[in-house]
């Protein structure tokens, strides 16, 4: 309201902005990351116990909690207060890694790969009819699984680079774009086309 850009009232609020932004992002994490470990060890824990004719819903739901992981550990450390600050001086690059990486790890990792363990495990039993093709549900998880990790990785790389270019040599992001050339389609195209084939 003052006409103050982002970073200057930020460093105007000090501590009383980085702090609870820094504590918040450490707890959510912290609850996020039980959740994850919870998972993880009952899908261990249950490597022996016979199989279910749902058994395979399982890896659905480990990626969906591996999702949430990738995905809360790349927000808590993008709120630390160098990161936003790098984020904030690569302008467009930066928005690659936050939302757009962000986001997809989160939803598409974690969230989409959740409800699809949720609907193959829940189907069966409203419908009364096993589901139509496990082979189907399988290459379903292992190509959105590619997908989704190759986005995310392949949006972070990008940002990275051409962030970097941004804030080192002073141009602006499609001069970036074009120095990387047919990689920043290739990345969105290809592990995009994955995402949605999966």
């Amino acid at each position: 309201h003052q006409g103050h850009p982002y970073g200057e009232a930020k460093e105007m609020l000090g501590a009383a902005h980085k702090l609870p932004v820094a504590l918040t992002a450490a707890v959510l994490g912290l609850g996020y990351w039980t959740f994850t470990l919870n998972v993880l060890l009952t899908v261990v824990n249950s490597q022996g116990a016979g199989r279910r004719e749902d058994g395979y819903v399982v890896k659905f739901l480990f990626m969906g909690a591996a999702g949430l992981f990738l995905g809360t550990v790349q927000g808590v450390y993008q709120v630390l207060p160098w990161s936003v600050d790098w984020l904030h001086r690569a302008g467009e690059a930066g928005r690659l890694i936050d939302p757009a990486a962000h986001a997809h790890i989160n939803l598409v990792g974690g969230v989409a790969m959740a409800i699809a363990g949720f609907v193959y495990y829940f189907l069966p039993r409203v419908t009364g009819r096993p589901i139509y093709s496990r082979r189907l549900a399988d290459v379903s998880f292992y190509i959105t699984t590619v997908g989704v990790l190759a986005f995310w990785l392949g949006l972070i790389v990008l940002a990275f680079v051409e962030g970097n270019m941004i804030i080192d040599q002073g141009i602006d992001f499609q001069e970036a774009k074009d120095r990387v050339g047919i990689w920043h389609s290739l990345v969105f195209g290809g592990s995009g086309a994955l995402m949605g084939v999966g």
